[in-house]
Protein backbone atom coordinates (compact mmCIF):
# COMPACT_ATOMS: atom_id res chain seq x y z
CA UNK A 1 0.00 0.00 0.00
CA UNK A 2 1.23 3.44 -0.98
CA UNK A 3 0.40 6.79 1.32
CA UNK A 4 1.26 9.52 -1.01
CA UNK A 5 1.79 13.27 -0.75
CA UNK A 6 1.10 15.54 -3.45
CA UNK A 7 1.75 19.88 -3.67
CA UNK A 8 0.32 21.10 -7.08
CA UNK A 9 0.00 18.20 -8.45
CA UNK A 10 3.58 16.90 -8.05
CA UNK A 11 4.83 13.81 -5.77
CA UNK A 12 6.69 14.69 -3.35
CA UNK A 13 6.23 12.15 -1.18
CA UNK A 14 5.37 8.50 -0.20
CA UNK A 15 5.50 5.75 2.11
CA UNK A 16 5.23 1.72 0.96
CA UNK A 17 3.26 -0.62 3.49
CA UNK A 18 3.79 -3.98 3.28
CA UNK A 19 1.90 -6.72 5.73
CA UNK A 20 3.02 -10.29 6.41
CA UNK A 21 2.71 -12.30 9.34
CA UNK A 22 5.32 -12.68 12.59
CA UNK A 23 5.68 -16.52 13.70
CA UNK A 24 7.52 -15.84 16.82
CA UNK A 25 4.52 -13.36 17.96
CA UNK A 26 1.75 -15.38 16.38
CA UNK A 27 0.35 -12.47 14.71
CA UNK A 28 -0.27 -10.16 11.48
CA UNK A 29 1.87 -6.90 11.27
CA UNK A 30 3.15 -4.20 9.28
CA UNK A 31 5.97 -3.34 7.49
CA UNK A 32 7.04 0.48 6.61
CA UNK A 33 9.45 -0.56 4.17
CA UNK A 34 9.92 2.93 2.47
CA UNK A 35 9.35 6.97 3.84
CA UNK A 36 10.69 9.21 1.48
CA UNK A 37 10.09 12.92 1.15
CA UNK A 38 12.28 15.34 -1.18
CA UNK A 39 14.58 17.54 0.55
CA UNK A 40 12.63 20.98 0.89
CA UNK A 41 9.54 18.93 2.79
CA UNK A 42 11.83 16.85 4.97
CA UNK A 43 10.97 17.76 8.92
CA UNK A 44 7.17 19.08 7.75
CA UNK A 45 4.28 17.55 8.32
CA UNK A 46 4.45 16.19 4.94
CA UNK A 47 6.82 13.54 6.19
CA UNK A 48 5.25 13.08 9.80
CA UNK A 49 1.86 12.72 8.00
CA UNK A 50 3.09 9.73 6.04
CA UNK A 51 4.44 8.22 9.16
CA UNK A 52 1.10 9.23 10.83
CA UNK A 53 -1.05 7.79 8.06
CA UNK A 54 1.25 3.94 8.29
CA UNK A 55 0.94 3.81 12.09
CA UNK A 56 -3.04 4.68 11.78
CA UNK A 57 -3.49 1.80 9.06
CA UNK A 58 -2.08 -0.66 10.86
CA UNK A 59 -3.99 0.43 14.69
CA UNK A 60 -7.12 0.76 12.85
CA UNK A 61 -6.62 -2.64 10.81
CA UNK A 62 -5.94 -4.03 14.28
CA UNK A 63 -2.25 -5.67 13.21
CA UNK A 64 -0.03 -6.18 16.53
CA UNK A 65 2.99 -3.73 15.26
CA UNK A 66 4.19 -1.87 12.48
CA UNK A 67 8.30 -2.24 12.26
CA UNK A 68 10.50 -0.79 9.52
CA UNK A 69 14.40 -0.69 9.60
CA UNK A 70 17.35 2.46 9.07
CA UNK A 71 20.44 2.10 7.85
CA UNK A 72 23.20 2.89 11.21
CA UNK A 73 24.51 5.93 9.45
CA UNK A 74 21.57 7.37 8.91
CA UNK A 75 21.23 9.96 11.80
CA UNK A 76 18.49 11.90 10.18
CA UNK A 77 16.11 9.09 10.08
CA UNK A 78 16.78 8.48 13.36
CA UNK A 79 16.28 11.48 14.54
CA UNK A 80 12.65 11.63 12.66
CA UNK A 81 11.85 8.09 14.19
CA UNK A 82 13.02 8.77 17.61
CA UNK A 83 10.27 12.25 17.50
CA UNK A 84 7.10 9.67 16.10
CA UNK A 85 7.90 7.71 18.98
CA UNK A 86 9.59 4.71 17.74
CA UNK A 87 11.73 2.24 19.58
CA UNK A 88 15.14 1.13 18.95
CA UNK A 89 15.53 -3.26 19.25
CA UNK A 90 17.96 -5.38 19.82
CA UNK A 91 17.42 -7.52 16.43
CA UNK A 92 20.44 -7.74 14.11
CA UNK A 93 19.49 -7.80 10.66
CA UNK A 94 20.87 -10.05 7.60
CA UNK A 95 20.55 -10.54 4.12
CA UNK A 96 22.30 -12.49 1.36
CA UNK A 97 22.65 -10.96 -1.85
Amino acid sequence: MQFVAEQDGKLVGFASLFFTFSTMKADKYTVMNDLFVIEQYRDTEVESQRFLECKKYTQENEYVRMSWISAPDNKRAHSFFDKMGGIQENWINYSNL
